[in-house]
């Protein structure tokens, strides 16, 4: 989708529209160090569904929504040939920093776009930068949450979701504004979707001496369904999304006639009885590097940046009348894990043969899943572990407070007067 030739870090806040679009001709002159881009088509709606963390090889595209406003960033590997030309601009001095540009457009060609720049504030790349983030604090979170009653973990003011109330619960801890905390979640599970281990970060202003007093008010203004595992000081270079070497998922299928109702809201309930042996052997054919175009639902601008993903372990293991299917990989489409476990329940089933899923696989159409299943039900999965280099995992070495993984309460022993000994 994108042809990357060049060094450069772009920021545009785009606001209050329904839908636009920005055609090549005008990115040659606002950024013309991105090649081979024709048009970007944001649509509102899906703001919060698909924009963030689409991949570009050794660069990445983020977005992020809030209220009626997207910011988009564009980061490119450094090492340009025209190093030398670039500049640095601040969208909105005080909160952005400033950041790399090839060019500055003219305030003609900004009034007649959806976008709201201060281009007011020009330095040379290697001035000192006063304003932004450069000197705040990185935080490293680790969350479970029971997802029955939520839209999912991506932000939107209704109904709720566990970024929006986890960034409600950091605002009132931290006395910070939602913008600045800037949270980022490593896997934005859909409603319903459970999770052990996700991962978040955010940022502060200000360091801690001990995390654990922090930790405590968290889950103090949580609701009991979220929970705060873990808070940890994170390197600069530490990103929860773009720092991942590989996601695990749990997928729980509770196979009897009669469904326990304690599992009601964490298992699928299958009716039928299941062969976990033809479903293990079918398993295997997702493992490895394939074009999984066809295990993605309809993707949330209808456009897959990269659908080839690596599939590192597919197990499926059978505990009394609990199956587990675990799925370990580099990343995912919208929706694969579930599409994959739909399938591998109609081979269990024994409805269709295993080796479909090279052929599904190769077809590289949504349509050819379609014919044999439908997405799995939400409830039935959980985000487990969010893994990454251990390098991104070091904690900083000076002044950083220890990890806090909460902490016990203890009774103070009274002292009891002589006659009651």
């Amino acid at each position: 989708m994108f042809d990357v030739s060049r060094s450069a870090l772009f920021f545009a806040i785009f606001e209050n529209s329904d839908s636009f679009r920005l055609p090549r001709r005008i990115f040659g002159k606002f950024v013309p160090c991105v090649a081979g881009l024709w048009a970007f088509t944001f649509y509102k709606p899906n703001w919060r569904n698909r924009l963030s963390g689409l991949g570009l090889g050794s660069s990445y595209l983020e977005a992020l929504a809030s209220g009626d406003s997207l910011q988009v960033s564009i980061a490119l590997p450094p090492g340009s040939l025209h190093h030398n030309l670039l500049k640095t601009r601040s969208l909105q001095p005080g909160l952005h920093a400033a950041t790399p540009a090839t060019a500055i457009p003219d305030h003609s060609l900004i009034n007649g776009l959806p976008l709201k720049i201060d281009c007011g504030r020009v330095v040379d790349a290697d001035a000192t930068v006063s304003t932004g983030f450069k000197d705040w604090k990185k935080w490293r979170l680790v969350v479970s949450y029971d997802g029955t009653r939520y839209a999912g973990w991506q932000f939107q003011e209704s109904p709720p979701t566990i970024q929006g109330l986890l960034e409600k619960a950091l605002t009132r801890a931290t006395k910070l504004e939602r913008k600045h905390l800037q949270v980022v979640g490593a896997s934005r599970t859909d409603a319903g979707v459970h999770a052990l281990g996700q991962v978040a970060q955010f940022l502060t202003p200000f360091n801690y001496d001990s995390l654990d007093r922090v930790h405590a008010a968290l889950n103090g203004l949580l609701p009991e369904d979220i929970r705060v595992r873990e808070i940890a000081p994170a390197l600069p270079e530490f990103h929860a999304r773009f720092s991942v070497t590989s996601k695990l998922y749990r997928y729980k299928i509770y196979n009897d006639a009669v469904m326990d109702p304690l599992l009601r809201h964490y298992a699928h309930h299958s009716h039928y009885k299941l062969d976990t042996s033809v479903m293990a052997e079918a398993a295997t054919h997702f493992v490895g590097s394939h074009d999984f175009s066809a295990f993605a639902n309809a993707s949330r601008n209808d456009r897959v940046p990269n659908p080839v993903k690596t599939i590192l372990r597919f197990d499926v293991s059978e505990m009394g009348k609990l199956i587990q299917l675990d799925v370990e990989g580099t990343g995912f489409l919208y929706r694969q894990v579930r599409n994959m476990v739909a399938l591998l329940l109609q081979i269990g089933k024994q409805a269709i043969p295993p080796d479909i899923v090279p052929m599904i696989l190769a077809s590289r159409d949504r349509r050819e899943l379609a014919k044999y299943a439908l997405a799995a039900p939400p409830h039935g999965l959980c985000l487990v572990s969010v893994n990454y280099n251990q390098d991104h995992l070091q904690l900083p070495k000076l002044g950083s407070p220890a990890v806090s993984f909460g902490r016990h309460h203890t009774i103070s022993r009274c002292k009891l007067p002589p006659s009651l000994l």
